[in-house]
């Protein structure tokens, strides 16, 4: 295998925003184009206690709301994106998603993990990506959700799980959908597998789990997929996160 150095004396590596050659020192995105990053910060007001908004999380603590009138109390539910999905840099993610480009979503992962580390989450028993169903992970190639979990897990210090987690069915593209059309088109596509986490010593604190994906839009995937934790289990705390923010 060829070093980097040397691929890149032939094809240069270009910013993944801007499409300029990047310098030296410079990986995956531009120092001008990372100076001008769309950062959430949502990571400094993730659970809500701060009297600043975080739109992502409500939004998501909204679907949470809906199913709540005969279930008992669930505590706000932390969300964090690492940049706003804005023209050039949702490249990022499409990058990823569509061109498999693993090095640069490992690299923007390592930024989000970062943040993450600010945010309390320490002491996680599970980092769990949004599953692929089979037939697209077979055709893809690797699960784009998994590739940030990876890296984030391995920052944080905590278990990556793909093994609890899970698509029941292949459901079609979200891109393209509404946000009624979403939700209904991921109702009931996930199941999690129980028994997976040791018991406290009480038995009524749950796993601190993680659940990651590349970009949140309306929410639907990932509340369908936190509804099967949920299912399985009851008392656990879960948080959200993704590279993306479409706002």
């Amino acid at each position: 295998m060829f070093p980097a150095a040397l691929v890149n004396l032939f094809i240069p590596a270009k910013c993944i925003v801007c499409g300029q050659t990047l310098l030296k020192d410079e990986r995956h995105i531009c120092l001008n184009c990372k100076a001008d990053m769309p950062f959430t910060y949502y990571n400094l007001y993730a659970d809500g206690a701060r009297p600043v908004a975080n739109p992502m999380a409500d939004a998501f603590n909204v679907l949470v709301q809906k199913e709540m009138e005969d279930a008992p109390y669930e505590p706000y539910v932390p969300a964090v994106a690492l940049f706003f999905y804005q023209e050039g840099y949702k490249n990022i993610t499409q990058a990823l998603k569509y061109h498999g480009n693993i090095p640069a979503g490992r690299y923007f992962a390592s930024l989000l993990a970062e943040k993450l580390s600010a945010c309390g989450l320490e002491g996680l028993d599970a980092v769990i990506p949004v599953p692929l169903h089979w037939k697209r992970r077979f055709k893809r190639g690797f699960n784009q959700a998994q590739v940030i979990a990876s890296e984030v897990a391995r920052i944080l210090g905590a278990p990556l799980r793909t093994d609890i987690l899970y698509r029941r069915s292949s459901t079609g593209t979200q891109t393209r959908l509404s946000g009624e059309a979403r939700t209904a088109n991921v109702v009931g596509a996930f199941g999690a597998r129980p028994g997976r986490f040791v018991a406290s010593g009480s038995g009524t604190i749950g796993p601190k789990i993680l659940l990651i994906d590349d970009v949140f839009t309306t929410g639907s995937t990932m509340y369908a997929c936190y509804s099967a934790l949920k299912a399985s289990y009851p008392a656990g705390r879960i948080a959200i996160a993704t590279l993306a923010f479409v706002p």
